[in-house]
């Protein structure tokens, strides 16, 4: 039976909370079911985002193919920073379609999809604002290896195949218990209507029209997961929670698309749920901080030295494992997780055998 919960935070009783101390010096939360393990492992978790692995589909192989300033160069040469602003500041599919439709010229999407890829490359994206800032151990040097063409991108693996298989599914059963419209944009960068490169940039699941919009609503943001749970997402059910390490990039996506809340969905076959995240300004602006000094302190000055000498020794730019706000954010991350209210749950009943 489906159960719709307004603005309280419940835990289904098959799961409980287990505090574990991190490396990084926080306590982190984690569901537990009848095994006593978390139900999405920290590795498995950050490989489930979506967006995160769209990046390995637009590999940086090459420094040298870079501008100075962070942007990529097409084939002929030509900036990508300097396109007309409606094709690089935006790249909808199809203009903005309905998500369940699935409906678009397959021609016109591919050539989409490969403008969508110059993009990204270029820009640092939603999806991997928390490893630019620290989150997940060893993370934030592999992303400025990959971001400056010394690594390749993640590739994906099992979960994240899980992930794009079933997004779609996914979107269509948060449109039959919402009755919200979801639309796509593929891409949009930031900041827009500044002397400033655009040099962030995200790809949301959806974006949210609600069918009840309040007064001055411009709708939300819709993000996705589908936890694989540990390679057995027959058993998996809803986190009965936000994960933190998630906000930075549910913050970045608002910001980006200037929405002021999301509806943060987690699927699974046993059921899903909905969260619901609020814009917080405040966190923003401390993120914006650390993404600003991994980008242009660490990023940009190591690709300048490589688009001169591809066998320059660019370690004088590599970065800490943290940034200097880390705590500070990863705590104000996780009390707005805290407090990411239930809005929906549909968890199937166990079965008692």
């Amino acid at each position: 039976m489906r159960t719709f919960l307004r603005g309280v935070r419940t835990i289904p009783e098959a799961t409980s909370r287990k505090q574990l101390p991190g490396e990084d010096g926080l306590c982190k939360f984690f569901s537990t079911h009848s095994n006593g393990e978390p139900p999405v492992p920290p590795s498995e978790d950050v490989a489930s985002t979506p967006a995160h692995e769209e990046d390995a589909r637009s590999p940086v192989r090459n420094a040298s193919s870079m501008h100075a300033d962070g942007h990529p160069r097409d084939q002929s040469g030509m900036d990508v920073a300097s396109i007309d602003a409606e094709e690089s500041h935006m790249v909808p599919l199809s203009g903005s379609i309905d998500a369940t439709s699935g409906s678009t010229d397959l021609g016109k999407l591919e050539q989409q999809v490969r403008e969508w890829g110059e993009l990204r490359k270029a820009r640092l994206t939603a999806s991997v604002f928390g490893f630019a800032i620290g989150f997940w151990e060893g993370r934030r040097v592999q992303l400025w290896k990959e971001k400056i063409g010394l690594l390749e991108p993640f590739s994906g693996n099992l979960a994240t195949n899980w992930g794009t298989m079933k997004e779609a599914t996914a979107i269509k059963r948060y449109v039959q218990l919402t009755h919200n419209k979801v639309t796509h944009q593929l891409f949009r960068s930031y900041p827009l209507g500044t002397p400033l490169p655009d040099w962030l940039g995200c790809s949301p699941d959806g974006l949210v029209n609600s069918k009840t919009p309040l007064l001055l609503d411009n709708g939300g943001i819709l993000e996705v997961k589908c936890p694989f749970n540990g390679g057995q997402p027959e058993l998996g059910v809803p986190w009965p929670y936000v994960p933190y390490h998630y906000m930075p990039q549910a913050q970045g996506l608002m910001e980006i698309f200037d929405r002021n809340w999301m509806d943060f969905y987690v699927w699974t076959m046993n059921g899903s749920s909905i969260y619901r995240i609020d814009r917080n300004p405040d966190l923003w602006e401390l993120m914006l901080t650390a993404l600003n000094d991994f980008w242009w302190g660490h990023v940009v000055p190591a690709r300048r030295l490589l688009s001169k000498d591809v066998n320059a020794d660019v370690r004088r730019f590599k970065p800490g494992p943290h940034h200097a706000l880390y705590l500070t954010i990863a705590n104000r991350c996780k009390r707005i997780a805290d407090r990411a209210p239930l809005l929906l749950n549909d968890q199937k009943p166990r079965q008692v055998r």
